[in-house]
Formats: C-alpha cells, sequence, structure tokens
C-alpha cells in the first residue's frame, strides 16, 4: 500500500502544495484494521488484501476505527467524534487523542485514485474470495 502511494499520487509542486495525503501510518493502520475484520489470516492474496483497502478508500467517509480492546468506549475523544460525526477516524492506538486521518485534507483525491486503481488490469475480474468475503458489501 506505501509503494501505492508514492506511484499513484503526484509530488508535491508549487501549484499543487496544498493537498496533504494520508501518512503512511495511517494507511498501515487501515490496512491492519481490515486484516483483523479477515480474521487476522497468516497467509492470503496480497491482491485481495490491497483490493480490500483501496475498496474502503473509496468509501472513506465511513471509515471508523477504534481498539476498544485499549480503551474505555466512553473515553473523551470517542464521544466527541460521535457528537461530531467526524469521518474518517482512525484512532491512533498509541496516542488515543489523535485522529491520524485529520492529516489529510485530500481525501476525495484519495478515493478517486483508489476508484481508479480498482479499475487497473491487476484487479480485473478479482472477484473478493475467503477471507475477504465481508468487502462485497461495500
Amino acid at each position: 500500500m506505501i509503494h501505492w502511494f508514492k506511484t499513484s499520487f503526484a509530488n508535491s509542486t508549487e501549484e499543487n502544495k496544498f493537498p496533504r495525503l494520508p501518512s503512511s501510518y495511517t494507511v498501515e493502520l487501515l490496512t491492519i484494521h481490515l486484516w483483523e475484520l479477515a480474521g487476522k489470516p497468516l497467509l492470503f492474496s496480497l491482491v485481495q488484501g490491497m483490493r480490500a483497502v483501496l475498496k474502503l478508500l473509496v468509501r472513506y467517509a465511513e471509515i471508523e476505527v477504534v481498539w476498544h480492546r485499549h480503551y474505555h468506549p466512553k473515553f473523551p475523544i470517542f464521544v466527541k467524534v460521535k457528537q461530531k460525526h467526524t469521518r474518517p477516524f482512525i484512532l491512533d492506538p498509541a496516542n488515543p487523542t489523535v485522529n491520524v486521518c485529520d492529516t489529510c485534507n485530500a481525501w476525495d483525491e484519495v478515493a478517486l485514485v483508489a476508484r481508479h486503481s480498482l479499475l487497473k488490469p491487476l484487479f480485473s475480474g478479482v472477484r473478493a474470495e475467503p477471507p475477504w468475503l465481508f468487502t462485497d458489501d461495500w
């Protein structure tokens, strides 16, 4: 996924210096979350995993990732996020006061590039296979 980010977006230029893409840490946390949703498989198709991440990036406004096993659901930032309906939201498991998605202001661009990437030959005709069947609903 990191390679996809590095090769799928234009480098910052004087005219294009304001869009901020998600950090590699944000992408890593999203990838871990999807891997957990898939049941933490040790062996799986990387194409299936990448397809799952890209499909979720297309639907970025629905991203809400919190590792409640580490923090109580009534933690103030959770309540605040629920009230504001802040999306996308990925709580930093190392610092429960930070939404790692807040650093990005180009989610629409990320979704567009993810949508175009899913149309490329690598993903052409690829259907979800176990354990990634939950992505068929996306």
